[in-house]
């Protein structure tokens, strides 16, 4: 059989398949996207976004190699190395409350270290907090070492 063109017209002029999807079982995930700085003294040590999704956290980590100065047998000033290391974890806390964990090691400062010491003193700084974080209103966690934190919820 042969199909005509009025045949093969009516079938280009046809509405195409209506294609009927289900709808989801589940409410869409919603992410929150919080902008957070960590600061020492006014000094910002870290700026960014951490974006939380039911059931899973997030987190910034970052360590920084330095020198500090120490005194040699000789009565000289020489560096030596040091790290420092900022870690900020956010996660769902209980209800609505937003769990809030940050640590900050540095080097001791204002202090003149052996060179021959194998390791330099470090202090730590540790805030573990649950907070209610209203959307676009800054909360600011304080530690020692004039560290804070400054947390703001889109």
């Amino acid at each position: 059989m042969i199909a005509s063109a009025a045949m093969w017209a009516a079938l280009a002029q046809a509405a195409p398949p209506v294609l009927a999807m289900p709808e989801p079982q589940y409410a869409p995930a919603r992410a929150t996207v919080i902008d957070v700085q960590a600061a020492r003294a006014g000094e910002v040590l870290w700026q960014g976004q951490l974006t939380l999704w039911p059931g899973a956290g997030a987190g910034y980590s970052h360590q920084n190699q330095e020198a500090v100065a120490c005194l040699s047998s000789d009565g000289g000033v020489r560096p030596l190395e040091a790290n420092s290391r900022l870690n900020v974890n956010l996660d769902e806390g209980r209800g609505e409350l937003l769990a809030v964990g940050v640590e900050w090691t540095r080097p001791r400062s204002g202090v003149f270290l052996s060179c021959s010491s194998t390791s330099v003193d470090a202090l730590a700084t540790r805030v573990q907090t649950e907070l209610e974080l209203p959307r676009n209103k800054p909360v600011t966690l304080s530690g020692d070492g004039d560290l804070t934190l400054t947390l703001t919820r889109r």
